[in-house]
């Protein structure tokens, strides 16, 4: 039972109440959070270190007569409890780790990929004369766009409040010397006025220095000290750690094992050798822990290094290091990747460049429509100079390191969610055949899986008595593929977006030939439905791929 969040029920309730009742609805909101994180998983370490500074922003503010934006929303727990999700925030169906407009009229934005709140804060500050807010850590205050919006902030002839969570952590320790800076002359050169709260965990100072800020008719930043972690001894001894944790740890031991597995084992152990071997390999990370890059690769102080969340400066850095004749690999999420689609597409196919990048969590995920690893096929597919390599082992990723940084060219490893489920003692990649011949039949039906869809494919070549094929490239060999030219039907499957993509890519090579393609993917991915509720069975059905409906597909093409 909590018995002060029980009896809350209001924002407007924050400010009749006492210091001391606050600390109490404080210490209760930790405790719901902590439940959450123990039932469903989520981002423990930023918001339960984050609590007091949002209770006591709201008693000065209220989002439900303004804008709020979070940067990055998934330091908005608190807020979702004290605006209208305290009684369903244990439902993953009902509630998700991030904020969105299509869960609560009370999230004005999403903000799932960081460093747009300032220029999100811009807009609503100019378009409306609500009271305007951005809750901004300070690891996401050294992204490129993060700087855009502040240097258009102070133009804003109003009240806007910039609260500036700094906890010396992005998820893994800060980098980069705004750090060294992050003070009053740093915020004055952007022309915004700054009040600094040095103890964040102090009730007093946070009210007296909201109080002022809301007071002025002028941008200003409240500059807010809080400690990573605090609130849960074991995620303040190791925020890095506890930044994210799966659902099931025990709250007394702390037994969270995100960021640990076979596959970033493997990844470390492959990657050292490689640096060993090499002199001239460079290893570069965005903030993660979970890349690969473990404690053997980062003993290589002088070739190792994290670039914070700056993934489009860290593609265009390791296209500096690739100048030089030394080869960087790269590491980060495929949903993030999104953000270096510029630098891909200029610095990356005009300028030469080799490199690995690792796509960790490609493809289709459940429960999480903002940050999902669904579109880097059909994106890298637009560049001529760009190899993705499709895994479907660890033992593939491994034989693909190796092939990588021997020859030229940009080569992305598409890592799909799950591969450590897979049965490992297998190795599909060849390097001289990427698009392997798994079975042969007389039958007039072919399927092809592109990394770990073979097992997909093979499903229903299983049922059909076809031809299989596996593809560890998005790069398609036609003179294999011909061999499928008398077929009446190739079926393709991937974990991915179908537009441009794999099986797009075959459709269109066969074209003006009798043989018909059905490429299965993703086509009508739901965005306006709820946002929680997203498993893999449901996304499948509503885009027509669920066994059943392919298996509907191929018997009207070959009755």
């Amino acid at each position: 039972m909590l018995k002060y969040l029980d009896k809350y029920q209001d924002i407007e309730e924050l400010k009749g109440m006492s210091f001391d009742e606050l600390e109490n609805l404080i210490k209760d909101i930790k405790i719901l959070i902590l439940q959450r994180c123990k039932t469903i998983g989520g981002h423990l370490a930023t918001n339960i270190s984050n609590v007091e500074s949002v209770v006591m922003l709201y008693r000065h503010f209220n989002p439900k007569n303004g804008y709020i934006v979070y940067d990055a929303s998934h330091e908005g727990y608190t807020h979702k409890i004290l605006t209208d999700r305290k009684e369903i925030f244990l439902d993953k169906l009902k509630v998700g780790t991030l904020l969105t407009p299509r869960e609560s009229e009370y999230d004005c934005v999403g903000c799932s990929h960081v460093g747009v709140g300032t220029s999100y804060l811009c807009g609503m500050a100019r378009s409306s004369d609500k009271p305007c807010v951005l809750y901004i850590g300070d690891g996401t205050l050294a992204n490129g766009t993060s700087f855009e919006g502040l240097n258009q902030i102070s133009q804003l002839n109003r009240n806007v409040v910039i609260v500036v969570n700094d906890n010396g952590i992005t998820i893994m320790p800060n980098s980069g010397g705004i750090y060294k800076h992050l003070n009053k002359e740093f915020f004055n050169s952007f022309d915004l006025d700054y009040i600094e709260v040095k103890d964040g965990y102090d009730l007093k100072e946070l009210d007296i220095a909201y109080k002022k800020a809301f007071s002025v008719n002028h941008p200003i930043v409240v500059h807010v000290h809080t400690i990573k972690g605090k609130g849960y001894i074991y995620s303040e001894k190791n925020p890095t750690k506890w930044h994210f944790c799966d659902d099931g740890f025990d709250i007394l031991k702390g037994d969270n094992h995100y960021a640990e597995g076979k596959l970033l084992d493997v990844l470390d152990d492959t990657i050292s050798d490689i640096m060993k071997m090499n002199d001239k390999v460079y290893a570069i990370s965005t903030s993660m822990p979970d890349l690969g890059f473990g404690k053997k690769v980062q003993s290589f102080k002088h070739r190792y290094f994290d670039v914070g969340i700056e993934e489009e400066h860290a593609f265009v850095e390791s296209c500096g290091i690739s100048r030089t004749g030394c080869y960087p690999i790269l590491g980060t999420y495929s949903t993030f990747s999104q953000r270096m689609y510029d630098m891909i597409m200029t610095c990356g196919t005009f300028d030469k460049i080799n490199m690995t990048v690792l796509l960790h969590e490609s493809g289709v995920k459940e429960n999480n429509i903002f940050q999902n690893g669904m579109y880097d096929i059909s994106m890298l597919n637009q560049s001529p100079h760009i190899t993705e390599l499709c895994p479907v082992t660890i033992e593939d990723i491994v034989s693909m390191l190796y092939y990588t940084i021997s020859n030229e060219g940009i080569y992305f490893i598409r890592i799909p969610n799950g591969i450590e489920e897979i049965d490992n003692h297998k190795i599909y990649f060849d390097k001289n055949n990427t698009m392997k011949i798994i079975n042969v039949t007389n039958s007039k039906i072919a399927f092809i899986g592109l990394g770990k869809s073979i097992y997909e494919a093979k499903k229903y070549s299983d049922k059909y008595h076809a031809t299989l094929m596996c593809s560890t490239s998005n790069k398609i060999d036609f003179s294999i593929i011909n061999i499928l030219k008398n077929k009446k039907l190739i079926v393709t499957f991937e974990d991915g977006i179908v537009s441009g993509g794999f099986g797009d890519t075959i459709n269109r090579y066969f074209a003006l030939n009798d043989v018909k393609v059905l490429p299965v993917g993703i086509s009508n991915y739901n965005y306006f439905g709820n946002p929680n509720d997203k498993n893999i069975e449901d996304i499948y059905k509503e885009n027509d791929i669920d066994f059943d409906s392919i298996c509907k597909k191929i018997d009207s093409v070959i009755k």
